[in-house]
């Protein structure tokens, strides 16, 4: 609802809803007061112009009003179209002036213009423009002609240009060309490149209006540029029956083909049109007159609108075939020797002319065909036909042909069934037994047909075994020999008497076996540490090689890399990680024998290669000739494929490192039983010294220094227990000490690796010189340290009655004893004695004594000062 109210008045308004329910109704009152200010009026003065064209530039002064003026709506409309454009300026002042773009030529606007205030607008003032320009060229038409041209043609009944611009384009893309034309012009030919593809033309008028370049609104038009159209030399027209003519071509031409077939039996010539499109590659032509010759002309055309270009025209000459040969009569068949057709029949008695007679035999469920000919049109005819399989049902025919040119036209065909005879195939085939190399069957045994063929033949007929086979029990057993092992074949099984039947054809295979040596294997370093792996397929595949694998091992650390490669491929790149090492790869192909799953492998090929890295390969060094304060380094001469290694650079802990072009070194001033790292690097004059391979070792042992703290620990009057400590300067592990005792008539010397030595069974009351040495095992010896000594003596015992006569008495029995002893000795020893004595050798010595004693190890020829090996005395020496 819409409510007018009178400006400069407030309104009370009030506003009441009802809901009207059973007969009563519910009411709800709303009041508001509205304030109506007072009317704008139109803008004063208003003036306008169209400039540039399509600009309208227009102003006015501020209309007559009490109202806070907020701004100004300046809004022009197409009426045609309904489209607008609208221009709002806020300004406050007095005078006002705005542009609106109206974009279009030559177009009539509806425009207005008011003023309004936040809250109403003004009254608006109207006036009308329309905006300057040039007209588009008019009855715009793009022809293509025949010779790969398009033609642009238009009007232009104005007289205010200077021009027109064309632009061709092909659809769908950005290739254009532009043409300037000058304004008498009124017409274009454009030759264009690509044929038979559609063009769009855009024509515009250009010019000047005051002293302003202007283009008018472009007109279009589209066409297709005509291709060449050429002489279609490979149709060929032939007869194929009295009524028809068919046409073949292999072109690929796209548009029509006319087809103009006349002949010329009667007085006035008759004449048919055929239009065919050219994608079809082929056309019929019927309803014809037999053994009629018709002259065609063939002229390929294009149509795009109302424009039909023609090509040039090929003329030939084509019969339609004679009339059908009647079908032959009296026919008789038999089949004779296993598979022989042999057949007679009757001419036709029909007058129509024939020129020989066809056999032929379709076999029902191969469709394989035999076929024979008799090219003279004979009277009665005797015809045999080697059908070739056994035991096979035939549908034959037999009909008699006229020639027509090249071409024949087969009279009416007389049918008939025939079955071949023959030996049935062998029945309940069964492998026996499958290897590598041969292939075992067995079957049933046919009584009319005891004896058996086998033919076995791979795929691709570079292998073949055939043999004949007689069998004398109710089964056959036949084993195939020498065949290779993973080979798809092909086995032929025949049951044969005179003759052989029909063949029971089985596909098999024999196992795989281990292929034969990978070939070619090599390794190539790319970058550091990228190795390419090839090597060629195995010479005796045996198999169709199932993979390969890959064994990749770091000679270095000693670690191991698995890689399966596919048996399709012949390379694989593998990154060994580690730079500056030697490898040692080895390849193996291998076939799976199924359904064991089993991997047969041949005899792996292997290859040496070394990784590469920043800088020289370095050497490896080894470490001989070890002493106590020195040992030669040595190594074989580094090979880098990338440098010449020329020198070494040697470096050793707590020495200045040495540069060397030998492949040894002296190693000094070492100190002995001491760990030391040796490096050494190789080094070019391309890149100075690289990486360094480094070798630990230990130097040998020296003497030790002598013990410390030497003491007697505890004293009785027959045993001493000796104490000492670890010499200062060890020198070595400190292998043991040798202890030696010297007392009145006796002396003897023991090893031990304790710190202390309990002598026993002494004379009590006698002082002895003990002497405690240090030694080391050497490399090559052993080194023994100087001695700790000291004199220690054993108590007497307490002196008792009649001592002195017992005493004197025991002496006396010793000194009868030892007396005794001493004569038997010689004289035993006297006869006893070897002529020849072997000395065995160190090692034999003391693998003697090591048994003797597990805990010592002594030599005796060495540490002359203590006598090693020997035992105390059990009995006290007086």
């Amino acid at each position: 609802m819409s409510v007018w109210f009178v400006a400069t008045c407030i309104y009370i308004c009030s506003l009441t809803a009802s809901v009207h329910a059973n007969n009563e109704v519910d009411s709800t009152r709303t009041t508001t007061g509205i304030a109506i200010s007072s009317e704008i009026g139109p803008v004063q003065n208003l003036t306008f112009k169209i400039v540039n064209l399509i600009t309208l530039r227009a102003s006015w002064k501020r209309p007559l009003t009490t109202d806070d003026i907020k701004g100004y709506t300046l809004r022009c409309t197409d009426p045609k179209k309904g489209v607008s454009r609208t221009e709002e300026v806020r300004t406050v002042k007095e005078s006002v002036q705005a542009s609106l773009e109206l974009q279009d030529q030559l177009v009539f606007f509806e425009c207005q213009v008011w003023a309004f205030s936040a809250a109403v607008n003004g009254t608006p003032i109207r006036f009308n423009v329309t905006t300057s320009g040039l007209h588009p060229p008019e009855n715009v038409i793009l022809n293509a002609t025949c010779d790969g041209k398009l033609v642009a043609l238009w009007s232009y009944p104005y007289k205010d240009h200077a021009g027109f611009n064309l632009t061709l384009c092909r659809t769908g893309t950005e290739e254009c060309s532009i043409t300037l034309l000058s304004k008498k012009m009124r017409q274009h030919a454009f030759v264009v490149d690509l044929l038979d593809v559609q063009y769009l033309l855009n024509i515009s008028a250009t010019g000047k209006i005051s002293d302003i370049y202007v283009e008018s609104k472009a007109a279009t038009a589209d066409a297709t540029a005509f291709p060449p159209v050429p002489l279609l030399t490979d149709v060929t027209v032939k007869g194929v029956s009295p009524e028809e003519l068919h046409a073949t071509w292999k072109r690929n031409w796209t548009h029509e083909i006319h087809f103009v077939i006349c002949h010329s039996n009667s007085s006035k010539p008759e004449c048919q049109d055929h239009y065919v499109a050219g994608v079809a590659h082929e056309a019929n032509f019927t309803d014809l007159l037999p053994a009629t010759v018709y002259h065609i002309t063939i002229s390929g055309q294009v149509t795009y609108g109302n424009t039909t270009c023609v090509g040039p025209e090929l003329d030939q000459d084509v019969s339609t075939y004679s009339l059908h040969p009647a079908p032959i009569r009296n026919l008789r068949h038999t089949v004779e020797n296993v598979t022989h057709l042999a057949t007679s029949w009757d001419a036709p008695t029909e007058t129509v002319n024939f020129d020989g007679y066809v056999l032929l035999c379709r076999e029902n469920q191969s469709h394989d065909v035999s076929s024979t000919e008799v090219s003279h049109p004979i009277q009665h005819v005797k015809v045999t036909l080697d059908l070739k399989k056994q035991l096979a049902t035939f549908h034959c025919e037999v009909w008699a042909y006229a020639k027509n040119g090249s071409e024949r036209n087969n009279g009416s065909a007389t049918s008939f069934a025939e079955r071949t005879n023959g030996i049935a195939p062998p029945d309940n085939v069964t492998l026996v037994e499958r290897t590598a190399r041969s292939l075992a069957y067995s079957w049933s045994r046919n009584p009319e047909a005891p004896k058996c063929r086998v033919q076995v033949r791979t795929t691709n007929q570079s292998e073949a075994h055939e043999t004949d086979c007689v069998g004398e029990n109710d089964l056959f057993h036949y084993n195939v020999t020498g065949l290779t092992p993973g080979e798809h074949y092909e086995v032929t099984l025949q049951n044969c008497a005179d003759y052989c039947g029909v063949k029971k054809v089985l596909e098999d295979y024999t196992d795989v076996a281990a292929p034969s040596e990978v070939g070619n294997f090599s390794a190539f370093i790319n970058g550091f540490v990228n190795v390419t792996l090839t090597w060629t397929r195995p010479h005796e595949a045996n198999g169709p090689i199932d993979g390969y694998l890959i064994h990749i091992v770091n000679n270095d650390t000693n670690s191991t890399m698995q890689i399966l490669a596919d048996g399709g491929t012949t390379n694989t790149t593998v990154d060994v990680n580690e730079e500056f090492s030697s490898y040692y790869g080895a390849i193996s192909a291998y076939n799976v024998k199924q359904p064991e799953q089993e991997q047969l492998f041949d005899p792996a090929t292997s290859v040496n290669f070394q990784s590469l890295g920043d800088g020289p390969f370095p050497p490896y060094p080894t470490i001989h000739g070890i002493k106590e304060n020195e040992a030669v380094v040595s190594w074989k001469k580094a090979v880098d494929p990338r440098y010449v290694i020329n020198s070494y650079n040697l470096s050793i802990e707590g020495q200045a490192s040495s540069l060397t072009a030998g492949t040894d070194f002296n190693l000094t001033k070492l100190d002995p039983w001491t760990n030391y790292t040796v490096s050494v690097s190789s080094c070019s004059n391309e890149t100075g010294c690289g990486q360094a391979r480094s070798i630990a070792f230990t130097t040998d042992v020296a003497a030790p220094s002598k013990p410390t703290q030497l003491k007697a620990g505890q004293v009785s009057t027959e045993w001493l227990l000796i104490e000492w400590g670890r010499p200062e300067i060890a020198n070595g592990p400190i292998s043991g000490f040798n202890v030696s005792f010297e007392g009145k008539n006796i002396s003897f010397a023991v090893t031990t690796t304790e710190f202390s030595y309990n002598a026993s069974q002494l004379s009590p009351g006698v002082a002895y010189k003990v002497s405690v040495y240090a030694f080391n095992y050497g490399y090559y010896e052993e080194k023994c340290g100087p001695p700790a000594t000291l004199t220690a003596s054993t108590t007497n015992y307490a002196p008792t009655k009649g001592s002195a006569s017992l005493i004197v008495l025991i002496i006396a029995v010793g000194v009868f004893l030892v007396t005794l002893a001493a004569v038997v000795g010689f004289l035993l020893w006297k006869n006893l004695k070897p002529r020849q004595r072997t000395v065995p050798t160190n090692e034999e010595q003391d693998t003697e004594m090591l048994t003797m004693k597990p805990r010592l190890r002594l030599r005796h020829k060495l540490c002359p000062k203590g006598t090693f090996g020997e035992e105390p005395s059990d009995q006290p020496v007086s």
